[in-house]
C-alpha cells in the first residue's frame, strides 16, 4: 500500500507531461511493476509501462520519473524499450504526432522531448527519421543534430490530395 501511495505522489508531479489542452485531465498509469525510492525521489515503472493524460501517452518497457529531491518537481521522465513511444495531439492540430525511439526523455520544466536511437516522428503522413530528434512541444518544432558518419536525416512529405 505504501508503494502505491508513493507512486501516486510521484506521478502527481507529472503535470508538465501533457499539453495545455490536456492539463485538466486525470493521469492514468499502468505497469506490471512499480517502485518508488523516497530518498532519491525516483519512480520506476517496468514491463508494459504506460502514462496517459488526455491525448498524451508515453509507453515503454521501463519508465523512470526523476524528481528534484529538494523541490519535488519532476525534472525528467525517461522511457526506454524496444520502441518507446510518445503520442500527443498538439494544440490547434487535428492529427496526433507519434514519436518513437529506443529512448525518449521528456523534460517537463521546458516541455521538450529528446528521442534517441532509431528516432522517428509521424504526423498526418509527414515523417521525419534520424538517429536523434528533439521535439519542442511549445512550438511544435522537431529538429535533428548533425548525424554521425553514414547516417542521414530522412524527411517524407506526402503529396497533397485534392478534394473534389
Amino acid at each position: 500500500m505504501r508503494i502505491i501511495i508513493s507512486l501516486l505522489i510521484a506521478l502527481s508531479c507529472v503535470s508538465a507531461f501533457s499539453l495545455s489542452s490536456d492539463r485538466q485531465q486525470p493521469y492514468n498509469f499502468s505497469a506490471d511493476r512499480g517502485e518508488y525510492q523516497k530518498q532519491t525521489r525516483t519512480t520506476i515503472l517496468t514491463h508494459n509501462a504506460k502514462i496517459t493524460q488526455g491525448t498524451s501517452t508515453l509507453t515503454g518497457d521501463k519508465i523512470t520519473l526523476l524528481q528534484n529531491p529538494q523541490t519535488h518537481k519532476l525534472e525528467r521522465v525517461i522511457a526506454i524499450g524496444k520502441r518507446a513511444e510518445f503520442t500527443t495531439l498538439p494544440d490547434g492540430q487535428t492529427k496526433k504526432i507519434v514519436a518513437k525511439a529506443d529512448t525518449i526523455v521528456f523534460f517537463p520544466q521546458t516541455n521538450k522531448v529528446t528521442l534517441d536511437g532509431n528516432a522517428d516522428t509521424n504526423q498526418n503522413g509527414q515523417q521525419l527519421s534520424s538517429n536523434k530528434l528533439y521535439y519542442d512541444i511549445n512550438t511544435n518544432l522537431v529538429t535533428t543534430p548533425k548525424q554521425p558518419a553514414g547516417k542521414k536525416t530522412t524527411i517524407i512529405i506526402p503529396p497533397q490530395v485534392k478534394t473534389p
